[in-house]
């Protein structure tokens, strides 16, 4: 006898809207940028038992609602043509309905995480071919909706800090090359162990 885990994406919809306005600041172009995006997604998910391809037991059987709310706002200040600057924050609002439809994780919950968001941008020659570039942002990293309503005292939303730095090489519009390192650091993160049908809660990760 083995266990199957299955999932299907039922319905999925997402859109975005972005508005931007350019003001000089002195010898310094400052671009601002608000925008928003909403995502929903409809997941059937289910695990069961079977032998030889044919389910004898149904162990976790769910209807997963979730939605996420996106509000950013940017500024961008390009002080030349060598140097300029990006900074933003984003806020998330998430919404989980969860409904078991064999025994299982069961609930409803409406977490939110705010970010900030910083990138320098310098091009070293005056062909603008090359460009050296370093990021750092910090968002969440979305656990199983399931692990999130089966322990509310968990870290929902944990953190996540990414920092980046690397180069970037055009050739002219016909091609780019780009190589970076990174370091992702997360505060938590659960893990869905798919042959039992539970969550096992994990610390920080890098």
């Amino acid at each position: 006898m083995t266990a199957c885990c299955s999932a299907i994406t039922a319905a999925y919809g997402a859109v975005g809207l972005r508005r931007s306005r350019l003001t000089p600041l002195g010898g310094v172009r400052a671009i601002a940028t608000v925008g928003t995006e909403w995502r929903r997604d409809a997941i059937d998910v289910g695990l069961s038992h079977q032998q030889r391809r044919h389910p004898l037991e149904t162990m976790v059987d769910s209807t997963i609602g979730e939605q996420d709310l996106g509000l950013y706002a940017q500024e961008e200040l390009v002080f030349n043509e060598h140097l300029r600057t990006i900074v933003g924050l984003r806020h998330d609002r998430l919404a989980f309905d969860v409904r078991a439809v064999a025994p299982g994780p069961a609930g409803r919950l409406s977490p939110s995480s705010t970010g900030p968001k910083a990138s320098v941008i310098v091009t070293p020659t005056d062909t603008m071919d090359w460009q050296l570039f370093a990021n750092y942002g910090r968002g969440f990293h979305s656990n199983d909706a399931r692990a999130a309503v089966s322990d509310p005292t968990a870290p929902i939303l944990p953190g996540a800090n990414g920092y980046e730095v690397g180069v970037r090489r055009s050739f002219g519009h016909r091609a780019e090359v780009a190589a970076a390192w990174w370091l992702l650091d997360l505060d938590s993160e659960f893990t869905w162990v798919g042959d039992e049908g539970i969550t096992d809660a994990g610390g920080a990760t890098r």
